[in-house]
């Protein structure tokens, strides 16, 4: 899960086992600083701890890593810096053409960027995430049953198009594996089959504006 990163393994686990109750488990949560909305995603570890057969993981490495980057020009400075969460070796660089739709993606947020260093720190800082998440599900795929499955749940520009963390999983997986990308979006948007025909997702879940069941 997007909402949990790497450093929540612990608590996540804890949770589950009925080592820390509710209240404890969404405490430790808001020292973290990762700021999602207890309230919408927690009932993810909610429904895991009624399954019994179900675990959650954590997938993004901190947001506080993530801003650091996104305020350095030296990215393996960064990424040295951190090892002992993300192993720099993990980290899968990103492409022009997903750099290009990255920007495209950017344009509404209307900031003062004027040599384009600003932009190429923030999409260095959307890779590392998309590479932790990668190497988490990449990870867990090596050893995973055959009837097994795993659910991703993250924020649509981390896997729309098939970019950003599903093109990492395909290139780290060592296993065979089937992919289903399923995104939620509102009645007003569209989004157009890029030039090479793909699609943002397999399948849309539309949900009407005015419910915006997983904001912040």
């Amino acid at each position: 899960m997007e909402m949990f990163n790497l450093l929540h393994q612990k608590l996540l686990d804890d949770h589950l086992s009925g080592a820390i109750n509710d209240d404890e488990f969404r405490h430790e949560y808001s020292q973290s600083k990762e700021g999602f909305n207890m309230q919408h995603y927690g009932l993810f570890p909610a429904l895991a701890k009624e399954l019994k057969n179900t675990q959650i993981m954590g997938g993004f490495i901190p947001r506080g890593i993530a801003r650091e980057m996104s305020q350095e020009d030296d990215r393996e400075q960064v990424l040295v810096k951190h090892r002992h969460v993300f192993d720099p070796k993990d980290y899968i660089k990103g492409t022009d053409f997903h750099f290009n739709y990255f920007s495209k993606m950017m344009q509404s947020f209307n900031f003062n960027d004027p040599d384009g260093k600003k932009l190429h720190r923030f999409f260095n800082a959307q890779i590392l995430k998309d590479s932790s998440m990668a190497w988490r599900i990449a990870s867990l795929l090596k050893d995973l049953e055959d009837d097994s499955k795993i659910v991703v749940i993250c924020g649509a520009a981390h896997c729309r198009y098939g970019l950003g963390v599903p093109e990492r999983v395909r290139q780290m997986s060592i296993r065979p594996f089937k992919e289903t990308i399923i995104e939620c979006i509102d009645e007003t948007e569209d989004y157009e089959p890029l030039e090479n025909g793909t699609r943002s997702a397999d399948f849309a879940l539309i949900i009407p504006t005015e419910e915006e069941p997983f904001a912040r």
